[in-house]
C-alpha cells in the first residue's frame, strides 16, 4: 500500500530558483562559463569574525525558546526603538531560521486572501497554495518600473471584498529590484488601512 499524500503538496512544482541553481552548478562542472543570477546566495566568504563566533559557540546545544534567543529579541527590539522610535518590546519579536519559513508561517496563520504584486519571488504562490489560500496576483508594468501603485492596490482590494487580506510587499522588489519612495509607501499604507490589509513586508534597512 502506498501512503496517500496531501493533493496540495502533489500539485507543487520544483522551486524555479533551486532548479536553475542546480542547472547552473551542473553546467559549471562541465566547464561552461556561467553568469548565475538565479539564486540569492552571497558570493562573498563568511567574515572571519562570524566564523570565530561560530567556533566559540559550537558547544551550545540546548533548545532555544520558540520565540528565539532572548538576547537577540532584545537587541532587535532595541534597534527598532533607537532607529525608528517604535515601542517594540522583546515579546513583540520572533526570530526564525530564515524569511522563507517565517513568511510561510504568517501566510498559514493569517486568514484572508493573499495579494501578490507580480513579478514576485517564486515561493509566495506555492506557500499560499499549500494553505489552500486564495491568491490574487496584482500585475505590474515595465512602464512603472514594476512597482505596485496605489491605484492597482485599491482596485485589487476592492475586488477582494471587505474581509481581511494579506499583502506581500518588498522594498526593493524581489526579483526586479525596483525601489519605492517614501511618499509611495505612505499612499500604499493608507489603502492598506482602509481595506483591512495586513502587510508582510520584506524590507532592506
Amino acid at each position: 500500500m502506498r501512503p496517500a499524500l496531501n493533493p496540495l503538496v502533489l500539485s507543487l512544482k520544483e522551486s524555479a530558483t533551486l532548479a536553475i541553481n542546480l542547472k547552473a552548478l551542473e553546467l559549471r562542472r562541465q566547464g561552461e562559463d556561467i553568469v548565475h543570477f538565479g539564486f540569492g546566495q552571497s558570493p562573498f566568504p563568511v567574515p572571519e569574525i562570524i566564523q570565530q563566533a561560530l567556533r566559540d559557540n559550537a558547544d551550545k546545544k540546548d533548545y532555544l525558546p520558540t520565540q528565539g534567543l532572548p538576547e537577540l529579541c532584545e537587541a532587535v527590539a532595541g534597534f527598532y526603538r533607537n532607529e525608528f522610535r517604535y515601542d517594540f518590546k522583546p515579546l513583540d519579536v520572533c526570530v526564525g531560521p530564515g524569511s522563507k519559513e517565517l513568511v510561510f508561517q504568517i501566510i498559514y496563520l493569517m486568514e484572508g486572501p493573499l495579494l501578490i504584486p507580480v513579478p514576485s519571488w517564486v515561493s509566495y504562490g506555492p506557500q499560499a497554495a499549500l494553505r489552500g489560500k486564495e491568491i490574487i496576483p496584482i500585475p505590474t508594468s515595465r512602464e512603472n518600473n514594476y512597482r505596485l501603485t496605489p491605484e492597482l492596490l485599491d482596485r485589487a482590494c476592492h475586488s477582494a471584498g471587505q474581509s481581511q487580506k494579506l499583502l506581500i510587499f518588498n522594498n526593493p522588489n524581489n526579483p526586479t529590484g525596483a525601489l519605492y519612495h517614501e511618499n509611495e509607501i505612505k499612499e500604499i499604507a493608507e489603502i492598506c488601512r482602509a481595506y483591512q490589509v495586513i502587510v508582510i513586508s520584506d524590507f532592506v534597512i
